[in-house]
């Protein structure tokens, strides 16, 4: 058997004799005039055949992609206060 390595940041997990399904590979191609929202939806049906619904609109902030990880309590802080003013809807806040 062959040994596999998942990495868990930088060091690997050995699975000795057990195995571990990591991914399934799905994909679609759109049909021609087709919208990209609607591509999206039915690509999202063959990823997930039973979602879990969400009672309202999910929202908010993801620093990723300008803070790459740089973060700290202080910084999220930061980020929310400039977030929160623009929620209007206090029944459902946005996420940081």
């Amino acid at each position: 058997m062959a040994r596999k390595n998942f990495r868990n940041g930088g060091e690997g997990v050995l699975l000795g004799h057990r195995s571990l399904h990591a991914a399934d590979v799905v994909a679609t191609k759109s049909i021609s005039g087709e919208n990209t929202f609607t591509t999206v939806q039915l690509f999202c049906k063959i990823m997930c055949e039973k979602p879990r619904k969400v009672k309202k609109p999910v929202y908010g902030i993801n620093d990723w992609y300008f803070a790459y990880g740089n973060n700290s309590a202080k910084v999220i802080l930061e980020h929310t206060s400039l977030l929160s003013p623009l929620a209007m809807d206090t029944d459902n806040r946005p996420f940081l």
